[in-house]
Order: structure tokens, then sequence, then C-alpha cells
């Protein structure tokens, strides 16, 4: 899938609520995943980036 116009608007609207919130940790376990953990008060989300999916939560 390509990370295009649609994914860039679905990545943003996902993070939106993550303003001025903290980067935990980034990993990138093989060349085509990152995995994003992202914390704000007392929420914290698990994203997993990759080519074949590009967004799941």
């Amino acid at each position: 899938m390509p990370f295009d116009g649609l994914v860039t608007y679905s990545v943003i609207n996902e993070l939106k609520e993550f303003i001025n919130g903290k980067i935990d940790k980034i990993y990138q376990p093989n060349s085509e995943d990152i995995v994003l953990i992202l914390r704000k008060e007392k929420i914290q989300k698990t994203f997993d980036f990759n080519k074949s999916n590009i967004l799941k939560i």
C-alpha cells in the first residue's frame, strides 16, 4: 500500500490526540517496520507502521 494522501490523513487523525505528548520508544524490528509508543498523561498507544499494513493500532 502506498503512503499517499489518504494514508497520511489517517495517520494525522490518529496522532492528533498526542499533540504535546511524548514519544516513549521507537523500534525498527526490521527494514519495513517502525513501531512508535506514544503517551500523553494517562493515555498510551502503540502504533505499528509497516509496508504491508501502513498503520495498525
